[in-house]
């Protein structure tokens, strides 16, 4: 910026002053001391003299009146910048060049607001000029223009209002205070945290409203709109840039062919600008940061981690703008205008170290960085907790409380973000991992094994347990075993592995490779060691806790036995074919 030093006329003024007012000389002054004898001599004849002509006239005795003045007062940002007193008619020499911040003052504003050249005008009466400010953006300085709000976020691809478009412009002026305006729009509330911005741009002509005075500040902005806001500050730029969807006729075709001329917005892909539609936070980053001729070091941002919003990864396509736009520096450019971040600080997420919640997913702020701790896409080990990382490499997905299939395995969610670990619900197992597990390594593969062999993915769970079911009745056949204890449970892991094995076994064989199977599709499966019939014979069937709150029984082994002739699926405790005697 051009810096100018004030000058001033008033002691001009004031000398000029003091030689109307006496009309004497330096020379007359000097030649009443050379002389004093020979006028003393001339005043003694011509006293007596003048006795004999006439009385002494007592007007000629009095003190002339001093002149009137007049005060010149320059104003900038609302201040006195300075005041010159001068004679009614003299004609105004010089005028402040720069406010008391050092800021050029562009022009000079009359009482009517109308723009006026103070130098040369005759002044008459007293007079205020009002400094005004040619609107320009700081690109020097690259300061920090646009933030998040404070938990993580800075919604980069929500619509950007007009308000906050006028304030992130604002922010760019190179100087913000400019001179005098008025409250613009009734629209906008003068203790608004947007008014200085929207107000300031109007009186500059960067913003309109419409034609009832009203500026619509909580409406989304246009594309047209920003790109017509930003080319007011510059001269238009002439060029053959031309958008399939902007006509001649069209209001902003002008700033929108300037701008695409300059290189600061090229459109889509298919030729179009769509400048009627509403720009992004991140479209208006972009945009911004071209019209700044500012671009982040990338040479930074590939050695340090930016992680400081949970919206915004590294892979979205504006991260480096908004790096630009959200980190303080200062900063040299190539000829190439490509930046060398020369003083920054690493930025934080601006939160507490720990567990947050956002947008119904869980980030974690290490306590070193500040930072939001990234993570590759599956379950992370935090605190001792068990979570699970989306593929964005930052947010740990909150699912609701419940089974359920995540990368060829089952969990159960607490539904806070957190799995189960070594522990069990209902009777279901839970390993270390959070990895549902029968308990036994290899008949963990067995089982999916046998699952691969009847049910998909495109079934849905009840039509998975009808499958299980009528593939384990349909494909193993009986072989007398021993028989177990009533009310035990601990045989079922050897005779599911010897049955899958040998496709061979009794009952107790039937019922658990039944109850793992229905387990691993999300069933609370558990088995029963009891009687059936009249005699009261040993048997084993497997009961499940189904989701109306009733436990239902399945025989596979015994359907088997008849020849499916009997309906032993799903069975509740008073409707059953055959006796069930339940362990006491």
């Amino acid at each position: 910026m051009r810096k100018t030093g004030r000058v001033f006329v008033l002691a001009l003024a004031l000398f000029a002053t003091l030689c109307c007012t006496t009309g004497v000389s330096a020379a007359q002054l000097q030649g009443e001391k050379d002389g004093a004898a020979v006028i003393a001599e001339d005043e003694i004849a011509g006293d007596a003299e003048q006795s004999a002509l006439s009385e002494p006239d007592a007007s000629a005795a009095e003190e002339e009146p001093e002149a009137e003045h007049v005060t010149v007062t320059f104003y900038a940002n609302n201040r006195v910048l300075a005041e010159i007193d001068l004679n009614p008619g003299d004609t105004l020499q010089e005028v402040p060049q720069v406010d008391a911040d050092e800021n050029e003052i562009s022009f000079w504003l009359d009482q009517d607001e109308d723009f006026v050249t103070p130098t040369g005008q005759i002044i008459t009466e007293d007079t205020n000029f009002y400094a005004y400010y040619s609107p320009v953006l700081n690109t020097q300085e690259h300061i920090r223009y646009i933030q998040g709000d404070g938990t993580g976020r800075i919604y980069p691809e929500d619509e950007i209002t007009r308000a906050q478009a006028a304030q992130i412009v604002y922010s760019l002026l190179q100087t913000q205070s400019m001179g005098r305006y008025e409250h613009s729009f009734s629209d906008v509330p003068q203790d608004s945290w947007y008014d200085p911005a929207v107000s300031t741009l109007a009186s500059l002509n960067v913003l309109d409203g419409d034609q009832n005075g009203l500026f619509h500040p909580d409406e989304t902005m246009t594309r047209a709109e920003f790109v017509t806001m930003l080319s007011r500050f510059y001269p238009l730029a002439q060029g053959t840039a031309r958008f399939t969807d902007v006509s001649d006729s069209y209001w902003a075709q002008t700033y929108i062919q300037s701008a695409a001329n300059q290189g600061w917005i090229t459109g889509y892909s298919d030729g179009s600008f769509r400048p009627d539609d509403t720009m992004t936070r991140a479209q208006a980053v972009v945009i911004m940061n071209r019209v700044l001729g500012r671009s982040a070091d990338q040479q930074v941002l590939r050695e340090h981690s930016f992680r400081i919003f949970a919206d915004l990864q590294e892979n979205h396509w504006a991260f480096a703008d908004f790096m630009e736009a959200t980190v303080q520096h200062t900063h040299t450019s190539n000829r190439q205008a490509a930046e060398t971040w020369s003083r920054y600080v690493v930025p934080t997420a601006g939160m507490t170290p720990g567990m947050h919640t956002i947008d119904n997913a869980l980030y974690y702020i290490d306590a070193d960085t500040l930072q939001f701790d990234s993570y590759t896409k599956g379950f992370q080990t935090i605190d001792g907790k068990l979570y699970y990382a989306g593929a964005d490499g930052l947010a740990l997905t909150i699912y609701s409380a419940g089974l359920m299939d995540i990368d060829s395995a089952m969990y159960y969610a607490n539904g806070d973000g957190t799995f189960l670990t070594s522990g069990m619900f209902g009777h279901l197992q839970f390993n270390a991992s959070g990895e549902y597990t029968t308990g036994d390594l290899e008949l963990n593969d067995l089982v999916e094994a046998e699952l691969n062999k009847c049910v998909n993915d495109a079934m849905t769970q009840s039509e998975k347990l009808r499958a299980i079911y009528d593939y384990v009745r349909d494909n193993f056949t009986y072989l007398n075993r021993e028989h177990q204890a009533r009310g035990t449970t601990l045989w079922t892991t050897s005779y599911a592995i010897e049955m899958i094995k040998t496709r061979q076994g009794n009952c107790y064989s039937f019922s658990s490779v039944f109850m793992y199977m229905a387990q691993r599709v999300g069933y609370d499966a558990y088995p029963i060691s009891g009687g059936l019939g009249t005699n009261n014979q040993d048997h084993a069937w497997v009961m499940i806790n189904m989701d109306d709150g009733k436990a239902y029984m399945f025989d596979t082994q015994l359907e088997w036995r008849y020849q499916k002739k009997v309906d032993l699926y799903m069975m509740t405790r008073d409707k059953t074919p055959f006796q069930y005697y339940f362990p006491s």
